[in-house]
């Protein structure tokens, strides 16, 4: 009876193996075939670089399926303003500060 248990152990811990290599070629985080375009608008600091030029928006367009386009304004009122006015949003505002009134 032990020896039998020992031999479906020994083929379960196999399979389990098996699973292993047949993702060998998988990506990590899953991938995604569908892709979502999002615009982005960064507030550029006078010491920051080109903001489109971040490891992190290829990182989210190959492993998360999200295109960011990405852009930079240093005259963070007036573009809010501009924004709001308009209509025309874009879909995430990262590193502007905003009173509690505009983020509603």
């Amino acid at each position: 009876m032990k020896k039998l248990i020992r031999i479906l152990l020994v083929l379960v811990l196999a399979l389990g193996m098996c699973s292993f290599a047949s993702a060998e070629g998988s990506k990590y985080y899953g991938g995604y075939d569908d892709t979502i375009d999002a615009t982005i608008v960064v507030y550029q600091r006078s010491s920051q670089g080109d903001a489109s030029n971040i490891w992190w928006w290829d990182f989210c367009r190959e492993y998360f399926g999200i295109n960011f386009t990405v852009t930079q304004s240093s005259d963070s009122t007036t573009l809010k303003s501009t924004m709001f006015a308009s209509g025309d949003m874009v879909d995430v505002f990262y590193q502007f500060f905003m009173s509690s009134g505009l983020v509603v």
